[in-house]
């Protein structure tokens, strides 16, 4: 009977500690930090080193190493979408197609899915890699399935800097029905437990 009376009493304990609120300390970052003053932060990262990845509107990408800021400025673009695959790359939607960059040797490599007229554009909203390894790119206007070309062995980060990303994957696309009244935006995509794609 005591040994239930102690174990109630230390769950007793355990439960009132963690219901009090927890003290948190906010932390302003802004221009006199580093940040980029005309910022306006679209998405944020951050990825399995530990950094802090921002993509702006006005600016392009920087990087917070929890002390200070690198800015990227090898593109101005406007940053739609900002993610890390399971090898490291970060892949980054912008109003120009898509960069891969690898953080390792901080390059970068551009890539435009289609040619742009007044009813297409290169807005990539978001690139997602599925359980296959493929990758599924989602435009305004249409949805690309990158099917990996690599042989078992053969390391994607390397390749794609090497040869380009037309020698690494086959695209296809796929155009849905559309209204001439309605806008089509294809804004997300994910990859279910099934492994079923879903696109909207």
């Amino acid at each position: 009977m005591k040994n239930v009376i102690l174990l109630c009493w230390l769950l007793f304990l355990c439960l009132s500690h963690n219901s009090y609120p927890q003290n948190r300390t906010i932390h302003e970052l802004n221009y006199e930090q580093g940040l980029h003053p005309a910022t306006s932060l679209n998405r944020m990262l951050q990825d399995h080193r530990g950094f802090i990845w921002i993509g702006g509107s006005n600016y392009g990408l920087q990087r917070y190493d929890g002390y200070e800021f690198v800015d990227y400025d090898q593109f101005k673009s406007l940053i739609l979408y900002l993610d890390e695959d399971s090898k490291g790359l970060l892949w980054l939607g912008t109003n120009n197609g898509f960069y891969v960059m690898n953080p390792e040797n901080e390059k970068f490599l551009h890539y435009a899915p289609i040619t742009p007229n007044k009813y297409t554009s290169n807005y990539v909203t978001k690139v997602i890699e599925d359980h296959n390894g493929n990758y599924w790119c989602a435009t305004i206007n249409y949805l690309f399935k990158m099917e990996s070309k690599v042989k078992e062995g053969e390391r994607i980060k390397d390749l794609i800097f090497k040869n380009g990303i037309d020698s690494v994957f086959t695209f296809t696309r796929f155009a849905f029905p559309r209204s001439d009244s309605l806008l089509w935006a294809t804004c997300d995509v994910f990859e279910d437990s099934r492994g079923y794609i879903w696109a909207g």
